[in-house]
């Protein structure tokens, strides 16, 4: 499939057309039927829930913001970037569970762009790590000191 192809599934556009252009090839030129990109584009149109595609429009627009307010290309981008990405989303105060959503996203458009994901680099994968390790997980929810006291467990292992 076309990454135009694929992009297309977004009501706003994730990559500009400069960048669009770089990697797409025309129809003609790989002798698609217009009832096969159709078919495509529908099973894209499915591949991410609504809720999903929303959430990731509003992240690459962010991860976009970001890096323009420093000068850094967002697509390609370095691993030192991205790092510097979730680094100042978790100063923000995101829990990591959002950061990691965010990338997520910067995943997606770089491999939809046909670059390889600096998302996957060691230096991104460590800073989340020590973000987990700082922010931690989302509390749990308390739990009974005796799992025999929940309803579904009443009376289990007592005699």
């Amino acid at each position: 499939m076309s990454i135009k192809l694929f992009l297309d599934t977004f009501s706003e556009p994730l990559m500009t057309d400069r960048e669009v252009a770089l990697v797409l090839p025309s129809e003609a030129e790989i002798g698609l039927l217009a009832e096969d990109v159709e078919a495509a584009r529908s099973y894209a149109e499915r591949s991410l829930s609504p809720a999903t595609r929303a959430a990731y429009r509003s992240d690459i627009a962010v991860f976009r913001n970001w890096c323009e307010l420093r000068g850094v290309e967002p697509v390609p981008a370095s691993p030192e970037t991205v790092a510097s990405f979730a680094a100042a989303q978790a100063g923000q105060g995101l829990k990591p569970s959002t950061i990691s959503r965010k990338l997520a996203a910067i995943r997606m458009l770089h491999r939809a762009a046909g670059h390889e994901p600096p998302t996957s680099s060691e230096i991104v994968t460590a800073t989340m790590r020590g973000i987990r390790r700082e922010h931690g997980p989302a509390p749990s929810p308390e739990v009974s000191g005796d799992f025999r006291d929940h309803p579904r467990h009443a009376g289990a292992g007592r005699r």
